[in-house]
C-alpha cells in the first residue's frame, strides 16, 4: 500500500456485519445496526512536548432529542440522572422533566455539568409539523407478506419493520401499490419515505404518489426516481405544492436492482402546514 500523506481518524459508534449472501441469510440481530437515533461523542486529551497528558476530566455529555409519531418530544442524556435544560424556539431555558408535545419548532437541550465535568455544547433539533399517524387506515394493498410484511408497517413508527410484497406464494411482479386513509383532510406539504435499510432486497427504484380528498379524483404529486441504490438508503423527502387531501396512494413502479420483483418500504410520514 502507498504511504499516506494524511492521518485518518475513524470514529464509529457501531458497525453492522456483512452477512454471507447477496440476499440472505443476514447477520444475527446483535450484529445489525438499525436505523434509529444514536448519541455518540468522544473526547481528546492534549499535552505538550515532551508529552505529559493533562488530567482527565469527564464531559457533561450530550442529550438525544427525539419525537415519536404522536408528536411527543423526549430528551435523553447519555449520562444517567443528569440534569437537562431545554429551550423551545429560543425561549428561556427550563429544566426538562417529562416528554412534551410539539407540532413544529426548534428544541435546544443542554446537559448541566456535575462537579468538575467539562461543559458540552447544547444539542439542537428542528421539527416540522407531521400528520399524526394513529388514525391512519389501510384501504387496499395489491400484495403483502402476512406477518412479516404487512403494509401497516409503513406507518407504525418503527424503522425495523417494513411492508414486503408477497414472496412465498404467487410472487407478483411490479408494479405494487397501497392506499391509505389519513383519517381527516390535511394540507400536505411534503412526504417522507424510508426504504428497508437492513438489506437491498426490495429496494424501490421509481414510484408514483397520488393524493385525493374524496377517493374519486386523484392528483399525482410525484412520479419519478427514488434515488435509492446500494450506497444510498436514507430518508427521501418529497416537497410538493400544499395540497388538501385525506387519501394517499403509493405505487412502487420499478425496482432499483434489476431482477428483484419484490417491493419493501419501512416508513412513510407526512408533513403538513
Amino acid at each position: 500500500l502507498p504511504t499516506p500523506d494524511k492521518v485518518w481518524l475513524h470514529l464509529d459508534a457501531a458497525q453492522t456485519g456483512l452477512g454471507n449472501g447477496s440476499c440472505g441469510p443476514r447477520p444475527w440481530a446483535e450484529h445489525l445496526v438499525y436505523n434509529r437515533p444514536f448519541s455518540f461523542g468522544f473526547a481528546l486529551r492534549f499535552g505538550s512536548k515532551p508529552f505529559r497528558a493533562r488530567s482527565f476530566r469527564e464531559t457533561a455529555g450530550l442529550a438525544l432529542i427525539t419525537r415519536d409519531n404522536k408528536g411527543m418530544v423526549t430528551i435523553a442524556p447519555n449520562r444517567e440522572g443528569a440534569k437537562v435544560m431545554v429551550s423551545v424556539n429560543g425561549a428561556p431555558e427550563k429544566p426538562y422533566t417529562a416528554p412534551f408535545a410539539l407540532e413544529s419548532g426548534t428544541v435546544s437541550a443542554r446537559v448541566v455539568p456535575a462537579g468538575n465535568q467539562l461543559p458540552t455544547p447544547a444539542m439542537k433539533r428542528t421539527f416540522v409539523k407531521e400528520v399524526v399517524r394513529t388514525a391512519w387506515k389501510v384501504l387496499d394493498v395489491t400484495s403483502e407478506e402476512p406477518g412479516e410484511g404487512n403494509v401497516a408497517h409503513v406507518f407504525d413508527g418503527k424503522p425495523k419493520t417494513y411492508w414486503h410484497t408477497d414472496w412465498r406464494n404467487v410472487h407478483p411482479d411490479y408494479p405494487h401499490a397501497f392506499t391509505l386513509d389519513l383519517g381527516e383532510e390535511q394540507t400536505i406539504s411534503a412526504i417522507k419515505l424510508l426504504p428497508r435499510t437492513d438489506e437491498l432486497n426490495g429496494l424501490i427504484g421509481t414510484c408514483r404518489i397520488e393524493l385525493s380528498a374524496n377517493k374519486a379524483n386523484w392528483t399525482t404529486v410525484f412520479d419519478g426516481a427514488t434515488g435509492w441504490n446500494r450506497g444510498n438508503r436514507g430518508w427521501k423527502t418529497i416537497d410538493i405544492k400544499p395540497t388538501k387531501a385525506r387519501y394517499l396512494r403509493f405505487h412502487a413502479l420499478t425496482p432499483a436492482i434489476a431482477g428483484h420483483i419484490w417491493a419493501t418500504l419501512s416508513e412513510l410520514s407526512i408533513q403538513a402546514q
